[in-house]
């Protein structure tokens, strides 16, 4: 510490030196270096993004910016989306990708950490030094740091709200013009880092006009009030609500929807969220550090405190609207999900408020009453998702998680647990009531507690990280190794993914992801992923030439069932539902063209109620025969006897697409449970086609319910084709 006596200013007022100021702000900084370290660690398990498609979107935009100056999704423009996709732009200027994303990772890390250095100015705005260091640290510390690492809006928007909740309480408490216009350029910038802060507006104001209500002059108004100047003001209240829900209806469907139709799920699911960061963060923010918002009898509060306090209950009643209206709506058209995600932003306010209790731990017992209640009826009736590893959406739910996949714990026992350290909460927080005037002895509870409920949340942001890490890894268990295959072959080449049937997207955004090259995803069948631009081609001409090509394209990666003109020069094995399977990456023979491509068959070879083999050319383009194979022998349950047609003939187009043309060959059968059998038949020249029906088809989770495949499957069915010596 500086011993050196400070200087002074004309009016007499201290002023701090450089060596001061260092000092003061070093506890705050080491808080920050140890909980960087800490997430810069967790980063270096998490091998790959794993929320898609957001990742690979923001992963797509900003490698735009870094290349051009200008957000797209493979190479098509795209507007305005989040500032975080300009934080993270730089680090794509190194050369790998494997590098480039360990960059954004450590960005994310800092960034997300920095949280703590406005929590801790707006903790000492109302609290001492000691309890502002509690304040950032619990701030940094929450089970949401854990999107850190991610390619995600939250790095950015959870330290921008944090800052932004400090400028708004400063402007409210001090009034002065330079505060009152930085919280004014934070609120209108706000919407730009994350579309959910757009709720900051509406924060400023509802913090303003609660301070005012509170306010002296306002309180002597009210003293003279009759009970009709009451009820008007209600039913003016209730006028403006309505008014300004009319408002937000005609702007946002969302809104809309949810109030006008499921104003129960916004509750129910609102709720749900609220229980997921409660129970993330430990439970005390809610009954001691919201208890500690409500005035004493005579105490005087500092126009900082009510200030913090008006900002404190606009942010939790605009997030936890926002929040509600999202889940309700998301219910509509995705799923049912506890959106705590949404929530997260509120918790450096919990923070600040649980530090206010450390220095005023004496509480009010109706309020703590009443947020006790409020508690346990969270914990009673949150969902815990138990069952899976990590919720992407409510990830203050993840030592619960963990509890289940590391201890064997089941929601019964879980629950029970919560509601004992809700009692022991309780108990500790009234333990200073009872310790009387033994100051110290009450000191140390108060201080224990808060220690318990920082290592609680740190707990619960490992679990969340290292249940994210577990996750990423599976993604690239059984992805190719090293994951930039591709760019490695081709080095920067532009490269079209071609596929087809694709039901699990995961594998071609972590291909999109970790390639750079591949600017293009296509699909023969109209399945191919966004986000971005896609593509079904046309066939134009029957050599199997596309009606759409890009001329700048070098390399195709070709999924199973369909191979291109060209050369192949890798593979990429990766997982499948019937095990390992290859991309191909061909250099093709410009203009791209298929060689041939199956349809309708699923990943593990089985057939629906219809598949076909198109072939387009053949080294000597002359006759030969096609094998076709149709089997039942993985299938032991109940006979559901399948009538088999086997049609050859010549391919036409039909409007781009392929068709079968004049029939050369007809075969037929019935296949069993337990049978197999291959046909070899006669071709005509290429192009020809075959197509193969099965009827009936059966559902095997209809049949023995154990097998879980609510699939209409007709039989496993594979084709090739080889040249017919008798065709010369």
């Amino acid at each position: 510490m500086s011993t050196a006596p400070l200087a002074k200013t004309a009016g007499g007022q201290a002023v701090l030196s450089l060596l001061d100021r260092v000092t003061r702000a070093l506890p705050v900084t080491i808080v920050f270096a140890w909980l960087v370290l800490l997430y810069a660690w967790e980063s270096t398990g998490h091998t790959s993004p794993w929320l898609f498609s957001d990742e690979l979107q923001n992963a797509q935009l900003s490698r735009a910016i870094a290349a051009t100056g200008h957000a797209a999704r493979r190479g098509m423009p795209y507007g305005f989306h989040t500032l975080y996709n300009y934080l993270v732009a730089p680090a794509w200027w190194l050369g790998s990708i494997p590098g480039a994303y360990t960059a954004t990772k450590y960005i994310g890390a800092a960034t997300m950490t920095a949280s703590i250095f406005p929590t801790y100015g707006l903790a000492r705005m109302v609290v001492s030094k000691r309890a502002a260091l509690f304040a950032a640290a619990a701030a940094g510390a929450a089970p949401a740091l854990a999107y850190s690492p991610m390619l995600l809006d939250e790095p950015l928007a959870y330290p921008y709200a944090a800052f932004a909740f400090f400028v708004i309480a400063k402007a409210l408490a001090t009034r002065n013009r330079w505060w009152i216009a930085g919280a004014i350029a934070v609120v209108v910038v706000a919407p730009f880092v994350r579309g959910e802060l757009a709720v900051l507006p509406a924060i400023l104001a509802l913090a303003a006009l609660f301070l005012v209500w509170t306010g002296e002059q306002a309180g002597r108004w009210r003293r003279n009030w009759t009970a009709w100047d009451w009820t008007g003001a209600i039913v003016l209240g209730i006028g403006v609500v309505v008014l300004v829900s009319a408002a937000l209806g005609r702007g946002s469907a969302t809104w809309l929807i949810a109030t006008g139709h499921y104003r129960g799920r916004m509750i129910e699911y609102g709720l749900w969220a609220a229980g997921a960061l409660v129970i993330g963060v430990g439970v005390l923010p809610l009954i001691a550090g919201l208890g500690a918002l409500f005035r004493r009898r005579g105490e005087a509060r500092s126009q900082e405190l009510r200030a913090f306090t008006a900002v404190a209950c606009g942010a939790i009643v605009c997030f936890g609207m926002y929040t509600a209206v999202k889940a309700a709506y998301l219910s509509t058209i995705f799923g049912t999900r506890v959106e705590e995600r949404n929530l997260i932003y509120v918790v450096p306010l919990l923070a600040v408020a649980t530090a206010l209790w450390l220095e005023r731990p004496r509480l009010r017992l109706v309020p703590l009453a009443c947020l006790t209640g409020f508690a346990a009826y969270l914990i009673v009736s949150t969902p815990y998702q138990m069952n899976i590893k990590i919720d992407s959406d409510a990830l203050g739910l993840s030592m619960l998680q963990m509890w289940n996949w590391e201890l064997g714990q089941n929601p019964p026992v879980a629950e029970w647990i919560l509601v004992g350290v809700l009692a022991l909460l309780v108990g500790l927080v009234l333990a200073p009531r009872f310790l009387g005037q033994r100051t110290r002895a009450a000191t140390a509870v108060v201080w224990v507690t808060a220690g318990l409920a920082l290592a609680w949340t740190l707990t619960g942001q490992i679990s969340a990280g290292q249940a994210s890490n577990s996750f990423s890894r599976s993604f690239v268990q059984n992805f190719p190794h090293p994951p930039d295959w591709v760019d490695r072959v081709v080095h920067g080449a532009p490269t079209v993914y071609l596929g087809q049937s694709i039901d699990n997207p995961n594998g071609v955004w972590l291909l999109e992801f970790w390639n750079k090259s591949i600017r293009y995803v296509w699909s023969l069948d109209g399945t191919a992923p966004g986000p971005g631009p896609v593509l079904a081609p046309d066939i134009n001409g029957g050599n199997g030439q596309f009606n759409q090509q890009r001329g700048d394209i070098q390399y195709a990666v070709i999924d199973p069932g369909m191979d291109v003109v060209g050369k192949v020069v890798a593979l990429g094995p990766h997982a499948s539902a019937s095990g390992l399977v290859d991309w191909r990456l061909v250099k093709i023979d410009y203009p791209l063209r298929l060689k041939d491509a199956i349809t309708g068959i699923f990943a593990d070879g089985w057939m629906s109620r219809k598949s076909t083999y198109s072939l387009y050319t053949t080294a000597s383009k002359a006759r030969g025969f096609v094998t076709v194979n149709v089997s039942r022998r993985a299938w032991g349950g109940v006979d559901v006897p399948g009538h088999v047609r086997i049609v050859v003939g010549h391919l036409v187009l039909d409007n781009y697409h392929p068709a079968l043309g004049e029939v050369t060959a007809v075969r037929t059968w019935t296949v069993h449970a337990h049978e197999a059998r291959t046909f070899v038949i006669p071709t005509p020249k290429p192009p020809f086609r075959v197509e193969v029906t099965i009827s009936p088809t059966f559902r095997p989770s209809d049949l023995d319910p154990r097998t879980g495949d609510t699939r209409e499957l007709g039989a496993i069915v594979s084709y090739s084709f080889s040249p017919s010596v008798l065709s010369r």
